[in-house]
């Protein structure tokens, strides 16, 4: 009996009153949807239109001061300074360039940013001189003493050089005739049939200039080792290591009336023998 007693108010408290019974019957308005007026504003184009603009870049000979600072510009003090009788000698000692040699005497590739020979133009006088079948130059083939300044540009420049430029480019200007005659001839002797030889001569007469150059170069390369695969070890030569090399190369032009005519020609060859391994006997193979 306590119990229900103290329960009843607690119910009585709880059961809406008629305030709120008429509270909760209030009438409300009701809009349907998609009724309102909207009101839009559409802000004008933003878009500024100006004339086209064009941006274009010459192959212009760069000043070790003026070029950026990825290019290394050899000028013809710094080659003389080398000391090096060939572009790959010059590049190993000055450029900080990667050549990769094959072996004692044997072919000379470059390598830029980690790309492959393949992926690395190289120019003589604005032209592309690397093989058209697999990409290489053999850059021994290449006397310091045809060229006014090498310039190497590592990184992408086939928006300015074309198509095989993604390691970077290798931009050789030859000297040019011009002003009085000159006449330069080189001579060296060497170890074990070292020889080599190098003339240029370059004048002007009239409205005619041109240039001439030559090398040739013969080493028979047989050094003496000691092979230990004989019983007993012994000192013997090295066989089939001899090459040789002739470069020629002329450039001739004329100006006159208005006009300016320009021409030249370039030939490399090379013969090398294949003398294999050490350990084992010379097949006498040969390369060109």
């Amino acid at each position: 009996m306590a119990v229900f007693l103290a329960a009843l108010p607690l119910l009585l408290s709880s059961s809406p009153g008629p305030g709120d019974a008429a509270g909760s019957a209030a009438p409300r308005d009701t809009i349907p949807r998609d009724t309102i007026p909207r009101v839009g504003i559409a802000r004008p184009d933003t878009v500024l239109e100006r004339p086209r603009v064009t941006v274009t870049a010459a192959r212009r000979a760069l000043s070790t001061a003026g070029a950026p600072a990825r290019v290394t510009v050899l000028g013809r003090d710094a080659i003389e300074a080398s000391g090096a009788s060939s572009v790959a000698r010059l590049m190993e000692r000055r450029s900080g360039a990667f050549v990769r040699r094959y072996g004692s005497g044997g072919l000379a590739t470059l390598s830029l940013r980690g790309a492959g020979a393949s992926q690395s133009l190289v120019l003589l006088g604005g032209h592309r001189i690397t093989d058209p079948q697999l990409g290489h130059l053999d850059f021994t083939l290449l006397p310091t003493l045809l060229f006014e300044s090498v310039e190497v540009m590592p990184g992408g420049g086939s928006a300015l050089y074309g198509t095989g430029a993604m390691g970077g480019v290798v931009n050789l200007r030859p000297r040019t005739a011009g002003g009085a005659p000159t006449v330069e001839a080189r001579t060296a002797v060497g170890a074990y049939g070292e020889r080599s030889g190098s003339a240029l001569a370059s004048g002007r007469a009239g409205r005619f200039s041109g240039l001439v150059m030559g090398q040739y170069r013969r080493t028979k390369g047989d050094f003496p080792y000691t092979d230990e695969t004989l019983l007993p070890p012994s000192t013997v030569r090295r066989q089939n290591a001899d090459r040789r090399r002739l470069t020629l190369f002329s450039t001739g032009r004329y100006r006159g009336g208005g006009v300016q005519l320009r021409g030249g020609a370039w030939y490399s060859g090379a013969e090398r023998g294949l003398p294999g391994t050490v350990a084992a006997a010379s097949t006498g193979e040969r390369q060109w």
